[in-house]
């Protein structure tokens, strides 16, 4: 059953974000790409509008000149590659046995998302009495290696 919308609604930060490869033998082999404490913020709101940024905290340096816009190609491609953001419409919907999240994607770092629907399947949770969300994309992934994978990334909903 769908979540009901005001359990989403509001703003949450990432606490895990995981690459799973599986490999020609089966075994299946996790890689944490932004590091163990990846830093991230999902903001769903009541017009059905959501806002992503995640990245992995060791690329966040000052530029050498202070200025985003005059930082050298390195410096950009340090601080880009790493980063993952999104916004656009969202709805909720059920299919089969689960939930799902699928964005238009209006603006995106990515110029290829632009345009396209993101899905993913949803898990909510509670933890300690924190609301949790776990996040599963659909689609599959071809990392630098040339290997596939899937991803699974959790957040905790803020006060």
């Amino acid at each position: 059953m769908v979540p009901p919308l005001d359990t989403i609604i509001g703003t949450w930060e990432l606490l895990s974000y995981d690459m799973m490869v599986s490999s020609e033998s089966g075994e299946t082999e996790v890689r944490k790409l932004a590091g163990e404490t990846p830093l991230g913020r999902i903001v769903f709101t009541r017009d059905q509008f959501i806002s992503v940024h995640v990245t992995d905290p060791r690329a966040i340096s000052p530029t050498e000149d202070g200025a985003w816009y005059q930082a050298r190609d390195e410096e950009v491609l340090r601080a880009a590659r790493p980063h993952v953001s999104y916004c656009g419409q969202f709805r909720l919907f059920h299919e089969g046995e689960s939930d799902y999240l699928a964005t238009t994607v209006h603006v995106a770092l990515d110029p290829n998302w632009v345009g396209s629907e993101q899905v993913r399947r949803i898990e909510m949770n509670h933890d300690d009495g924190r609301g949790l969300l776990t996040l599963h994309p659909t689609q599959e992934f071809l990392l630098s290696d040339g290997k596939k994978s899937t991803a699974s990334l959790t957040w905790v909903k803020l006060p």
